[in-house]
């Protein structure tokens, strides 16, 4: 087993004892066949990167082999990318997932999205826990509507949890968290960079 392989070990049980739960599959081994060494190290001194937890995060959640359907509301990751809207669904698509996150996939119904971009004319519609929630996201080229995403995490964030970013890059990695849990895994080796998604 490879240095670089151990320091990862090390640091998915640092998130472990932090409070996440991760699946079996989150493993030095699994990361580096799937990413490569590369994505770990410092590209300048080629030694281990000093942001290697954050990097892990990131990761855990862009792969769908570490996205374990069965983990527990407070550990469940995504990968998002905003510049998306292109047509129908793409709305239907972020409300399902950040609603995953947050474990509220049974609170909503009725979810439908209407896009029509060279017109100018984009509606989302769902209902949740029975009430009706109804937007005109504007357009912005290929952009979510920022006002609109801020308005569904609004909606699904419950009392002593957040959604969290992991700012590498576009697309990005959210994780919805306990704020104890955040907490925690911020103070990891060098610390780790959660931005709470503002509500």
């Amino acid at each position: 087993m490879s240095k670089l392989s151990i320091a990862i070990d090390a640091q998915i049980e640092e998130l472990r004892k932090c409070g996440l739960v991760l699946p079996k599959a989150a493993t030095g081994k699994n990361l580096l066949k799937i990413y490569g060494d590369d994505e770990f190290l410092d590209h300048e001194s080629g030694e281990i990167a000093h942001d290697l937890t954050q990097s892990i995060l990131y990761f855990l959640a862009s792969e769908s082999v570490f996205r374990d359907k069965d983990l527990p509301v407070g550990s469940r990751g995504d990968n998002f990318d905003f510049e998306c809207i292109y047509g129908d669904g793409e709305y239907e698509d972020l409300v399902k997932r950040f609603a995953f996150l947050s474990g509220h996939e049974s609170s909503i119904s009725d979810l439908r999205d209407w896009v029509d971009v060279p017109r100018d004319d984009v509606r989302l519609r769902f209902s949740f826990r029975g009430k009706g929630q109804y937007f005109r996201p504007k357009v912005n080229r290929d952009w979510a509507d920022e006002e609109v995403v801020e308005a569904v995490v609004r909606l699904f964030t419950k009392n002593g949890y957040q959604y969290y970013l992991i700012p590498l890059g576009q697309p990005g990695s959210i994780y919805f968290l306990k704020n104890t849990t955040a907490r925690r895994i911020c103070k990891i080796g060098s610390g780790v960079d959660l931005v709470p998604i503002q509500i």
